[in-house]
């Protein structure tokens, strides 16, 4: 895991501003607004980020204040109008700049090199760290691309970073609030904000802005979700869910289930899971309310009273659809010992404890399938289907060791089924149909 940097970078997106003369080329600038934050500080300034810029280091101080700000357009944005915001601060630099600008945007024609010099009159001049870098139009997904590494290249690992997403093409601040989603991932960044200033809803002479933030726990729910998928972890969903302010205790109930089921102490589990269920508030708040449908329907088997037998061999089948076959010959074998237990005292009305080795074990040794009296959960007449079944626990015994210990597979069958992941997925699931006579089990819909 990165380290956290003191670093904190401002991303902003510079447009075309309006044209200061009726001809259809020429210099051009952003009309002065007032811009009104959620906390109700006001800011007038022709561009957007420098307002935000200056929001941030009067209103945010110490290490949230950006330490380096990156001014983002295309060929043909109002750079112009930049250097123009520097000239009136005095700054020589800035007037050669302009010159060359103006003439530059007016054809479309602003190259990156043209845009270096500019950089450091924004240095000295906004007393900071400034970079201005070309990005393409977006007109496709190379374009984009593009964009999106440019962004990920400018962010330090572990540092924070915030963007504005109000000037520029539409869907331009859209590759701004994916950029977001991305260096989360990429550089482990924190997001410092998501800024718009709504110029649609400008009332009483200011423009309103918003911290669009929150909706990144939309991309982290999805991500949390598609990671519960992958590995049947409940605990996935403890960060989310904090974001929207659920009580501690409650999410150690979730852990503290998520960490048994995980070491396949399913039956201790249940407990803590249910305690998560019962203090979650219904209905949830924020984005997790979007989302908690999903997760009751994750959790569902721990508000019922599922047998150990059910949630082991549901979760052989989750493994096993993500190829995670390891863990889903594991949860295969269990489950079907765990079977062997229950049908045991069902037929000799005996109490032996499935989470006991000596009991499994003892329940594993009194399945002959030389003896169909004794197939538990077949009649006599299905000695065939015993002997399919005996096959079936026996080659699962042996994936299991190859699948764990990387033991040599001699036995052809076992060659060809481990040959690629198609093969050896069509050859766990016929196994597992057979040792597993009834349909799996399903958390309830809704």
């Amino acid at each position: 895991m990165a380290m956290k940097t003191t670093a904190h970078t401002l991303f902003t997106i510079i447009g075309r501003g309006r044209l200061l003369s009726s001809e259809e080329t020429g210099p051009r600038r952003y009309d002065t607004t007032v811009y009104e934050f959620p906390d109700g500080h006001r800011v007038e300034h022709q561009l957007f980020g420098l307002a935000l810029l200056q929001y941030l280091r009067t209103r945010r101080e110490g290490s949230a204040a950006p330490t380096r700000l990156v001014m983002m357009g295309t060929t043909g944005s109002s750079w112009d109008a930049l250097a123009l915001d520097l000239a009136d601060r005095g700054d020589t630099d800035a007037l050669v700049a302009r010159a060359e600008q103006l003439f530059a945007a007016a054809q479309d024609a602003v190259t990156q090199d043209m845009l270096d010099p500019l950089a450091t009159a924004m240095t000295e001049g906004y007393g900071l760290e400034c970079r201005a870098r070309l990005i393409p139009y977006g007109r496709s997904k190379a374009e984009m691309v593009q964009t999106l590494r440019l962004i990920d290249r400018e962010v330090a690992d572990g540092s924070r970073v915030s963007f504005d997403l109000t000037h520029g093409l539409r869907h331009l601040p859209v590759l701004g609030l994916l950029s977001a989603m991305v260096v989360q991932q990429s550089r482990t960044a924190r997001i410092g904000g998501v800024w718009y200033g709504a110029h649609e809803l400008r009332r009483s002479g200011a423009t309103p802005v918003f911290d669009l933030k929150e909706l990144l726990g939309i991309a982290d729910w999805v991500t949390a979700l598609a990671c519960y998928d992958r590995t049947g972890d409940v605990r996935v969903f403890r960060a989310v869910l904090e974001q929207d302010q659920v009580d501690r205790s409650v999410l150690g109930c979730l852990v503290e289930a998520g960490h048994y089921d995980r070491v396949n102490q399913i039956s201790r589990a249940h407990g803590p899971a249910r305690a998560f269920l019962d203090g979650l508030p219904a209905p949830l708040t924020g984005i997790s309310g979007l989302f908690e449908q999903d997760l009751r329907r994750h959790l569902a088997w721990a508000g019922s009273e599922l047998r150990l037998v059910d949630r082991q061999r549901a979760r052989a089948r989750a493994y096993l659809a993500h190829q995670d076959f390891l863990r889903a010959a594991l949860a295969g074998y269990e489950g079907y010992v765990t079977g062997l237990v229950q049908a045991h005292n069902q037929r000799h009305g005996s109490s032996l404890d499935p989470m006991n080795y000596r009991h499994r074990t003892q329940a594993l040794n009194a399945f002959d399938p030389r003896a169909a009296a004794d197939a538990f959960s077949l009649t006599e007449g299905d000695a065939d289907q015993e002997a399919a079944t005996a096959d079936a626990l026996r080659k699962l015994i042996w994936l299991r060791n190859a699948l764990a210990h990387g033991t040599p597979v001699r036995h052809p069958e076992l060659v060809e089924a481990l040959r690629s992941p198609t093969t050896l997925e069509a050859y766990l699931t016929a196994l597992l149909d057979t040792l597993f006579t009834d349909p799996p089990w399903q958390p309830p819909a809704g």
